[in-house]
């Protein structure tokens, strides 16, 4: 027999409003994707390429507003302050591809559909 065993953990209040901004399954799997990496300690410092800086944790208002297939995320980490880490959600149909670019590696681009 397995035994399901459930952790609870509080859910931060930035987090929260987050969640209700949600308007579909795209939408919660970038909040993911943005929930692991400020949890890697990295800080997000704008939505598109050429935001201004923000540094904070907290998404602002219409974050998954920026196109109605496409979520932008630009990060910076402390250990890495010269390097722009970017991160683009494509919506495509029924599925999502994931791709990750750090500014510093010659244009390489990880993806994962």
């Amino acid at each position: 027999k397995t035994q399901i065993i459930r952790k609870t953990m509080a859910v931060p209040e930035h987090i929260q409003k987050s969640i209700s901004q949600c308007v579909s399954d795209g939408d919660k799997i970038a909040l993911v994707v943005h929930i692991i990496n400020t949890d890697k300690v990295f800080t997000l410092n704008g939505l598109l390429e050429d935001d201004p800086v923000q540094d904070e944790q907290n998404l602002p208002e219409g974050w998954n507003k920026s196109g109605d297939d496409i979520i932008s995320f630009r990060y910076c980490h402390p250990n890495h302050t010269d390097t722009t880490f970017y991160i683009k959600i494509v919506k495509l149909s029924t599925h999502l591809v994931i791709h990750g670019l750090k500014s510093s590696a010659k244009d390489k681009i990880h993806t994962v559909e």
